[in-house]
């Protein structure tokens, strides 16, 4: 809750509610997949690949209010979830690869098409693609990659954790499952296996309508987690059956740091920028 305003307030990252990323976090929290060396993920889409698709707010402000501010922030809220806070982040690279875009005349929804004929143009001022390096407080190395502008992805959001003692991976296509491959694989048997959302993944039961193995989930049911995650908050829902409680603007506000400190980096030529102030 807002102390000055006296109102509850939250960041709509919305990957924190999905059960399975929950237990990509609870595998590296418990040891379970050794000491966590790499974490890698990327987050494409095909809103912008279109250049007949029409200027927006999207497309304005600095270098890393683009794709990296857009689909990035997600991508780095959900690195932290996962693995925890990351400390430098280096190795930054951004391009613009649609320069400039259609202005339209009237009101248009995202992703819209105009009839170029005759139109006017304006600059793109921003990321269309986006790639960085970073390091976890724990020592992990992360790499990342984000696009706005990636043909066929509508939204393609994808995640692997590599230890010492094993392996997860999760496909924001395949929802309502992660895929695991650890030590405690029988001699001759080793290799990713599929394992479903169910109960005993973190608050599952206290989420889910029907809350027994072989369900799953969907993308859009993390939204309805989400939703009734903060509505427990507005109604001061506490304790063992409560939802986690969504991402503060103080997150959101470190999710903006870390986007501009990324874009420092690819301006100085991906000069390594600390972090872990933040």
């Amino acid at each position: 809750m807002d102390g000055g305003a006296g109102v509850v307030t939250a960041t709509g990252f919305t990957f924190r509610r999905n059960a399975a990323v929950a237990e990509l976090a609870k595998l590296v929290d418990t040891g379970h997949l050794g000491e966590i060396n790499h974490f890698d993920a990327r987050y494409w889409c095909d809103y912008g690949a279109d250049p007949t698709t029409p200027m927006a707010w999207r497309y304005k402000g600095p270098m890393g209010s683009g794709a990296l501010g857009d689909v990035g922030s997600h991508l780095i809220d959900t690195a932290e979830t996962i693995c925890g806070p990351l400390v430098s982040v280096s190795g930054a690279a951004m391009m613009t690869s649609i320069k400039q875009r259609p202005v339209a005349a009237g009101h248009v929804t995202r992703g819209t098409a105009l009839d170029t004929t005759n139109a006017v143009y304006e600059d793109v001022e921003n990321d269309d693609v986006a790639t960085f390096t970073a390091t976890f407080a724990n020592g992990a190395i992360g790499t990342f990659s984000c696009s706005r502008v990636a043909w066929g992805l509508p939204n393609s959001l994808m995640v692997d954790v590599l230890g010492s003692k094993g392996r997860a991976s999760w496909d924001l296509a395949r929802c309502g499952e992660i895929k695991v491959d650890d030590v405690n694989s029988p001699a001759g048997l080793g290799g990713a296996r599929r394992v479903l959302v169910n109960p005993d993944f973190p608050y599952f039961g206290r989420g889910s309508s029907m809350a027994f193995g072989g369900v799953g989930l969907t993308q859009i049911e993390q939204f309805t987690y989400q939703a009734h995650a903060f509505l427990q908050q507005v109604a001061g829902v506490t304790g063992e059956g409560a939802l986690p409680p969504c991402a503060t603007f103080a997150a959101g506000y470190r999710e903006m740091r870390i986007a501009d400190a990324i874009a420092r980096s690819a301006a100085s030529g991906g000069a390594a920028v600390d972090v872990s102030g933040f």
